[in-house]
């Protein structure tokens, strides 16, 4: 499972002024190839959102963004490729004549 599955809705930036422990925290996911995952509400609404909480490393400086989203991407509309090519070719030859 990837972010690129998620709408997402909006990213934000988690940062401390003091900041080690956040350090160790983005070290930890970065060395380890993860993305922490929770579940997050502004106040006390009841819209809740799942927030993926990820590092990003840059010219020797860090932050860890926050991204929200309350849904997945689906696509339910996939098409097969097999055969695609020679239907392509009977497509065309239907309504071209021979070059």
């Amino acid at each position: 499972m990837t972010l690129d599955e998620f709408l997402l809705e909006s990213q934000y930036q988690v940062w401390a002024d003091d900041y080690v422990g956040l350090l160790k925290f983005a070290q930890y996911l970065s060395k380890n190839d993860k993305v922490a995952v929770a579940t997050h509400s502004f106040g006390r609404g009841f819209n809740q959102s799942y927030a993926f909480l990820s590092p990003l490393f840059k010219d020797g400086q860090f932050v860890i963004v926050m991204s929200l989203t309350k849904s997945r991407k689906v696509f339910d509309r996939l098409m097969p490729t097999v055969g695609a090519t020679e239907t392509v070719k009977q497509l065309v030859a239907g309504v071209l004549p021979d070059l």
